[in-house]
């Protein structure tokens, strides 16, 4: 799967995020693809905050 795009907001005390990936029939329809792609995405955002110091 490859994410070619993410939008991410907030609404008073919730947060909402969609990810948009290369091909509709890749929808994430299971908590353990979830959390492998939130993992995934946590990683890159620590290796791009590392990279500052």
């Amino acid at each position: 799967m490859s994410i070619h795009k993410a939008r991410m907001g907030t609404r008073i005390n919730q947060v909402v995020d969609i990810f948009l990936t290369t091909a509709p029939s890749e929808n994430i329809l299971d908590a353990t693809h979830g959390e492998q792609i939130q993992a995934t995405i946590q990683q890159a955002v620590n290796d791009v905050l590392d990279e500052g110091h």
